[in-house]
């Protein structure tokens, strides 16, 4: 009977054991600026339709990758989301600048859009 009670002792503690090993603990971070633009053309119809391919983006002058997703739920409004990168990460303001594709012209949107990007942890 002893070690029948022994055997149980030691199951026990293998499973206690087992319980509380950790799993590999996994760090993420996603760091995205979004701006809902509404695109008007000079008739003042709204544009339909943008892509990536048609808005570019720049911080401080200097090119980053844009995401542009038009809301379903309010046609000509756009949703802008840049992931600035690490080194302009700096808390301080920078301005980003927009352009928009006009056949096979880019020009200037009179958008001032400034953000301050937080310090990376």
């Amino acid at each position: 009977m002893l070690s029948v009670l022994f055997i149980g002792a030691l199951l026990a503690a293998h499973q206690v054991d087992a319980q509380h090993q950790t799993a590999p603990i996994f760090h993420a971070e996603a760091y995205v600026v979004t701006e809902l633009i509404n695109f008007v053309n000079r008739d003042g119809t709204v544009t339909r339709g943008l892509t990536s391919a048609d808005v570019r983006a720049t911080i401080d002058k200097r090119p980053v990758a844009l995401d542009v997703s038009e809301d379903p739920k309010k046609p000509g409004f756009y949703v802008l989301s840049i992931n600035p990168p690490n080194e302009l990460r700096d808390g301080k303001s920078h301005r980003i600048d927009l352009k928009v594709r006009n056949g096979d012209r880019w020009r200037d949107l009179p958008i001032k859009w400034t953000a301050v990007f937080d310090k990376p942890r």
